[in-house]
């Protein structure tokens, strides 16, 4: 590729090696896309705007946003500027996961700060964006999200060099999350299901009809497969769980 220096093409192909089978892991990943085009968040996102629902996986983070359904504040922002701007719909809107966009695409810098999607940045910190569309099912999409807190916009080179990459991104991120629903068992799924509702490992113990050191020792084996470390990570993959299950 054009304008690629040779430290650059190499990483490139260590990312598309990564990409394929069995793919790497989502670090592993991010780790080289972040050599490539330099940004201060990286996420996996599913929004399914009928049910005004988003599921914000974030794989890199030095922003520190609130997660979708914590701040309801910033969610009724977000789902202003989706109903509002156009680099924000496109992809369900127009059904294309061909281009990667940026909001300078279809905004000058004077009009995106007067924009919702402008005041979303402010309310995340960042300048600079960068939506890679992965896949389209009914009403609902999946994407990549990319952002800069500071610094130049993202170049043409940079989105030339992600638009290469979709394909291969799309078809690993399908692979990468696809086998979690597998690895929890029945049960788990079900005490994981108490544990989105909000209920204490003290409740959850009553409602199955076990000892709560027992809870607990489920939900060590639980974070275990999923690869998580807390509650809230775990509820977070079970919402994942979900969204699989509607994509496939």
């Amino acid at each position: 590729m054009a304008g690629l220096t040779a430290a650059q093409l190499t990483v490139l192909m260590d990312l598309v090696h990564k990409l394929s089978p069995p793919g790497g892991s989502p670090a592993d990943v991010v780790d080289l896309l972040r050599r490539l085009v330099p940004s201060d968040d990286v996420s996996y996102v599913t929004i399914d705007p009928g049910a005004r629902r988003v599921n914000d996986d974030c794989w890199y983070s030095v922003l520190g946003t609130p997660a979708p359904g914590n701040d309801p504040d910033l969610d009724e922002l977000f789902w202003t500027a989706y109903g509002t701007d156009l680099v924000c719909r496109y992809p369900l809107r127009w059904r294309s996961v061909e281009h990667v966009l940026s909001a300078h695409d279809f905004m000058s810098d004077r009009e995106l700060a007067r924009s919702p999607t402008g005041a979303l940045f402010r309310s995340y910190g960042t300048r600079h964006n960068l939506v890679v569309p992965l896949r389209i099912v009914g009403n609902a999409e999946q994407r990549i999200e990319l952002f800069r807190s500071d610094g130049p916009a993202y170049s043409s080179l940079e989105k030339a060099i992600l638009s290469l990459l979709r394909p291969h991104l799309a078809l690993w991120a399908e692979r990468v999350r696809r086998p979690r629903a597998a690895v929890v068992t029945a049960r788990q799924r079900e005490l994981l299901t108490l544990v989105a509702a909000g209920l204490s490992n003290r409740d959850i113990a009553a409602a199955l009809v076990l000892s709560e050191g027992t809870v607990r020792r489920h939900l060590d084996n639980i974070y275990q497969r999923l690869g998580v470390s807390n509650r809230t990570a775990a509820v977070t993959a079970l919402r994942e769980m979900d969204d699989v299950t509607a994509f496939a």
